[in-house]
């Protein structure tokens, strides 16, 4: 065994029998306030990191901003490609948003009145845009044809808006897009969503409940994915002056069509 110290190194015989390395200067009797290592005072850093918006944040705040009584500024928004792809589908939809990526954007309300006319989005491979745009056009008049990645499932949320009394259907088997929206009569406030494959499909319809005439009451059964991305949709839904109730399992969303609006930091 070999034993490693800071001062001249000797071959002893250890209490083993074995031979070695020692330093005899590493025994307690011999070691005097010299011999310590006190590490160097490093100097302290200090200052301001500006740092990159939440990408789900901006979302649900692009959706809430486009439905909003007024025009909002919207300052940390990140630049990725699920969010070019977001903010090239709402301006498909006919929202006026300025600006580029990372912003600041100024985003023009409607109020929560959509441009009408058919409109056709590829959304990619951003099944958060594909949930979210497509409960955004229920609201509006004409015909919305959805697409994107096979794999994200749609059809959970295209079920619960058909029972809300939205004219909504995937148009091939399965469970992924695309998918067709023509908005429709709403004739309910109710529904039963299974939340285990994703709480974006829940989200979605938390963001659309304000924009009903009585609202949306929710509620979760089984194993509830991401809740707290739910969490996240409620606090969204509050910072523009919706009133929103939430337990283990029951979410209720007052309608509000009157959304805040202003300058809003990501």
């Amino acid at each position: 065994m070999e034993i490693f110290g800071g001062r001249r190194n000797r071959s002893v015989s250890l209490p083993s029998g074995e031979k070695g390395v020692y330093d005899p200067g590493m025994t307690s009797e011999q070691i005097s306030s010299h011999d310590s290592w006190i590490p160097p005072r490093l100097p302290a850093v200090q200052g301001t990191v500006q740092m990159d918006g939440s990408k789900s944040v901006a979302q649900r705040v692009l959706f809430n901003s486009v439905l909003s009584a007024g025009d909002s500024e919207l300052v940390g928004v990140p630049d990725n490609e699920d969010l070019q792809i977001f903010i090239a589908a709402l301006r498909n939809l006919g929202c006026e948003i300025e600006g580029e990526l990372p912003g600041p954007l100024r985003v023009r309300g409607t109020g929560g009145v959509l441009a009408g006319g058919d409109r056709q989005l590829d959304l990619g491979l951003n099944g958060t845009a594909m949930r979210f745009l497509t409960a955004l056009s229920a609201l509006r008049e004409g015909e919305t044809r959805i697409d994107g990645a096979t794999h994200r499932p749609i059809r959970p949320l295209i079920d619960k808006l058909r029972e809300l009394g939205c004219d909504a259907q995937c148009l091939e088997p399965g469970e992924g897009p695309p998918v067709r929206v023509r908005g429709g009569t709403w004739t309910g406030n109710k529904v039963v969503l299974q939340a285990a494959t994703s709480s974006q499909f829940t989200s979605a319809l938390m963001l659309l409940a304000p924009h009903l005439a009585q609202g949306l009451h929710i509620r979760l059964v089984g194993p509830i994915s991401s809740r707290p991305y739910i969490d996240l949709t409620a606090a969204v839904l509050r910072a523009f002056g919706i009133e929103v109730q939430l337990t283990a399992r029951e979410i209720t969303v007052k309608s509000g069509k009157i959304l805040r609006y202003g300058k809003i930091r990501i």
